[in-house]
């Protein structure tokens, strides 16, 4: 496909054309994005360009790295392969593009294609690699200590610098294993892995709890533009004007002897090539942004482990020289710290990988975007970390012994998304060198509109898309659910109760306290039965229906795959919790067969995207629902001031000046009011049809206002035409024929997650809400608000009270990031307040009041996430009002 020696790398997205030789050619749906001089980007350590201009930040797209050159590289070594390490093939082109699409394949797919034993951790066997190691490691020592000054002077140098090298390799191996146990795949028990971990590491003079978070973060954003820790690059405006003389044989041998001797430990202490911060972020700086104020003890005990090992280095010195210690201890350090940065670096970079943005990034792309190396018989002596890679994201707990076995069964899953290079790791460390270059958009990206980022709605999670219904129960999406939460859970376990054992239903025994991880039952006296929902013709008038089901004989049930058990206790109240959400309970079992509950741990607020820098601009969004339109409540001279103001057609120069900043409107469901007479399931009359399609053709020419000059969304809500149960699909475009010739006009799904300039925000149209109000009790809409978010689950009673598609093997309303606005529509009054969670998390929630009956919308500030209500009122003398 490319033939031309001078051709110009490019990285790939959503445009279409590229570069050659100067020429842009046409090519099938792709945007250009020309690349030139290197980016480096390795895990912990510096980066070889990041010597000269730091780590790079892309523009917010898929990217993929391709070649700089076709013409004189041999091809022998790379590509990807099926078949047994031993017997690895190549492709012609090591830079063959990993797809970038969401893979067709699941993460419990692909879990289910590896042994069940490959996930079984033994503490013997794991042990058995320390002592390995440890050992060879001690022989040489003993061999060179005892033996190496009886020879010859050339030789006594050559001697000690093989020394050096095997040594190193041998350390390497042991950093490794105590790499195992940060992600809990030494033992079954934490508090082992933590000490055997903090052993090693920090008689590498690793910073062990340290490096764990700050690595535990990067595992949870790989390929993330916006939230990786590290291997970011840079456009090209960031570049320093003098880093193109490093892009040269020469500049290269500087920039890789200067990261693969001083990189690590550049990056622990002054964290460079890591993710950028709002202040100085160091590894050993206990109070520093990298870490939350839970961690922080931890931070103080890693410190000291490093500060003893640097004391006994210094008392040695003392003792034997420092000639000798640098011989027997530094000589091998620097090999270690050299191959952890090589190791990670050609881990991550690579022609043919993909980096997302957060329109399109999600953890399964981005586990999958890493690559297996072949390191020879250094394989073995790093315990195949270096050729297990993409398993390693996958399934990070899964022990070292196994990975082999694993990547071998899931390679037939991933097909074209798995990524192997067989290129030796010395030819591979120059060629990355020189061929993975920043990047920069082309001029189709550059027009866009600078005055706001609206990045791509990730609303992908909630499209039904091909899903197909062949007669699936609900039991499968509690089953996913409890999947995800349980995993979850089980890390917090771990720091929760370190010493508490974790058992199952079944597994109880009496007296004995324990930590069991399950999906809450909710058994109500008086909650609705379906039969009585058909006791009744059809067209018949709804049984009246109390304003909330609880009683005071309801209590809790808490249930796994071995069973269930009614919990008892005064610290879990069924008045607070609902069917359907995923907790860990501490606590043991009772004569009578209860599980008397002492503790509750709940996953607590997600994981957040870092809140960007205040913007000098003032920038609105505006929130509203229930505009009703068609409805007896409806005011059409209030919906049209309201539409008036926020498109500055009316007010004084302040508010007009106001209105110009508005940068996006969403309104959150319930758009069109129908009366209920004309949908109770009977036949219509052709002039019925005419009613029902009145009030859509009225909203339309509304809508048409707001998108000749606001990007505007629209969700579906329960009163419009779209499926009623969650997710909600969008309303389709022909029922706007006016608004969505509109580029700025986008049909959404409920719920609906967007960005704007790094702001995420998260919203439904309140069928959440309300069923929770039904089946539990709060203080008020923000409280069942607050609560999803730490039970990170958009709507827990989905499917028992909430109708929801019969997903097989996902849960689309788990939340994987906490967003930093979360709004719900069609409520009876406007409230917010802000939440902050443990990891310094900050949530503006907003309750969004129904506008045919307030008159209300919401309007939120972007830069400083404060929100104040928007007042509409049809009377003269009151036309418009922005009350705090």
């Amino acid at each position: 496909m490319y033939s031309s020696s001078t051709l110009v790398s490019n990285i790939w997205c959503g445009g279409a054309h590229i570069t050659v030789d100067g020429r842009k050619v046409q090519m099938e749906e792709y945007h250009n994005f020309t690349l030139k001089y290197s980016f480096f980007a390795p895990h912990t350590p510096l980066p070889p360009s990041l010597i000269s201009s730091h780590l790079l930040h892309l523009p917010p797209h898929t990217f993929l790295l391709l070649r700089h050159t076709f013409s004189s590289i041999q091809m022998g070594a790379g590509g990807r392969t099926s078949v047994p390490p031993s017997n690895r093939t190549v492709e012609a082109d090591y830079a063959k593009r990993v797809p970038h699409e969401k893979p067709p394949f699941s993460l419990s797919q692909v879990k289910k294609a590896i042994p069940p034993h490959c996930f079984q951790r033994s503490v013997i066997r794991s042990f058995s690699y320390v002592v390995y190691d440890l050992t060879i490691a001690f022989c040489l020592y003993y061999a060179a200590t005892n033996y190496f000054h009886k020879l010859s002077s050339p030789l006594f140098y050559l001697a000690w610098l093989l020394y050096g090298a095997v040594q190193g390799c041998i350390l390497t191996g042991v950093w490794v294993i105590a790499h195992e146990c940060g992600h809990h795949a030494f033992s079954d028990y934490q508090w082992l892995d933590d000490t055997v971990g903090l052993v090693l590491h920090s008689g590498l003079l690793v910073p062990y709890f340290s490096w764990k978070y700050s690595h535990r973060r990067h595992h949870s954003n790989t390929g993330s533009l916006d939230r990786d820790e590290v291997f970011v690059p840079k456009k090209r405006s960031s570049i320093a004007w003098w880093s193109k003389y490093l892009n040269n044989p020469l500049g290269r041998v500087l920039t890789l002897t200067i990261t693969l001797t001083l990189g690590w430990p550049l990056y622990l202490a002054f964290n460079v090539s890591g993710r950028p911060y709002d202040r100085f972020a160091c590894h050993y700086d206990p109070y520093g942004p990298i870490y939350s104020d839970r961690e922080r003890l931890q931070i103080y005990i890693s410190d000291a482990g490093v500060l003893a090992v640097s004391y006994g280095l210094i008392r040695l010195v003392l003792a034997k020289g420092l000639a000798w210690v640098v011989a027997v201890y530094g000589v091998p350090l620097l090999v270690v710290n050299g191959f952890l940065v090589l190791i990670t670096y050609l881990q991550h970079t690579h022609p043919a990988l993909p980096h997302y943005d957060s329109s399109e990034w999600d953890w399964l792309r981005g586990a999958l975007a890493t690559v297996d190396r072949d390191y020879g018989i250094l394989n073995k002596v790093f315990h195949n970390i270096t050729d297990t890679h993409v398993a390693h994201h996958l399934f990070s707990t899964m022990p070292h012994y196994h990975a082999m076995e694993a990547t071998n069964a899931i390679k037939p899953i991933l097909g074209e998304y798995y990524r192997f290079d067989g290129t030796p790791f010395y030819k591979a460390m120059w060629r990355e060198a020189k061929e993975c270059l920043y990047v920069e958009s082309d001029q189709g990206a550059q027009n866009k509109d600078q005055r706001l980022k609206i990045t791509e709605t990730p609303d992908e999670v909630f499209e039904i898309g091909k899903e197909t219904y062949r007669g699936q129960q609900y039991s499968q999406i509690y089953f996913a659910r409890l999947h995800l939460m349980r995993t979850l859970l089980y890390s917090l376990v771990s720091q929760w109760k370190p010493q508490t054992p974790v058992c199952t239903v079944l597994g109880l025994e009496q007296g004995k306290e324990c930590v069991i991880v399950g999906t809450l039952y909710k058994h109500m006296k008086l909650k609705p039965c379906i039969l009585d929902e058909y006791s009744k013709e059809r067209s018949a008038v709804p049984l009246v229906r109390p304003h909330n089901f609880m009683h005071d004989d309801d209590y809790l049930v808490l249930e796994d795959e071995s069973g269930r058990v009614k919990l008892g206790g005064d610290l879990i109240s069924p008045s607070v919790f609902v069917t359907g959400i995923v907790v860990a309970l501490h606590g043991k079992e009772t004569g009578a067969g209860d599980f008397s509950v002492l503790e509750v741990l709940e996953a607590g607020l997600p994981p957040q995207i870092e809140f960007p820098l205040k913007s000098r601009e003032d920038k609105y969004i505006v929130l509203v629902s229930g505009l009703n339109v068609g409805s007896s409540d409806s005011n059409p001279l209030q919906l049209q001031l309201f539409i008036d103001h926020i498109t500055g057609h009316l007010g004084d120069e302040k508010e007009q000046s106001i209105a110009s900043q508005i940068v996006h409107v969403v309104i959150a469901g319930n758009s069109i009011g129908i009366p209920r007479g004309l949908v109770n399931g009977q036949n219509l009359a052709s002039k019925d049809l005419s009613r029902i399609a009145e009030p859509i053709k009225e909203l339309d020419i509304l809508l048409n206002q707001i998108a000749a000059g606001l990007p505007l969304d629209i969700m579906p809500g329960p009163n419009d035409p779209a499926n009623f149960s969650l997710p909600q699909q969008p309303l389709h475009r022909c029922l706007f024929p006016g608004s969505a010739a509109y580029n700025t006009f986008r049909s959404c799904t409920n719920p609906h997650s967007f960005e704007i300039d790094n702001i995420r925000f998260l919203g439904t149209s309140g069928q959440n809400v309300d069923d929770l109000e039904k089946y539990s009790d709060a203080k008020d809409k923000l409280e069942f608000m607050e609560r999803t978010l730490r039970w990170r689950h958009i709507a827990p009673t989905a499917p028992n009270t909430l109708g929801c598609y019969p997903y097989t093997d996902s849960d689309p309303f788990f939340i994987e990031s906490c967003p930093h606005v979360y709004f719900v529509g069609n409520q009876n009054k406007y409230e917010s307040r802000v939440i902050k969670g443990s990891e310094g998390q900050f949530v503006r929630l907003i309750s969004v009041p129904k506008f045919s009956e307030s008159g209300v919308a919401v309007v939120v500030m972007g830069n400083l996430l404060n929100a104040c209500h928007l007042s509409v009122s049809s009377r003269w003398i009151e036309d418009l009002k922005i009350k705090a």
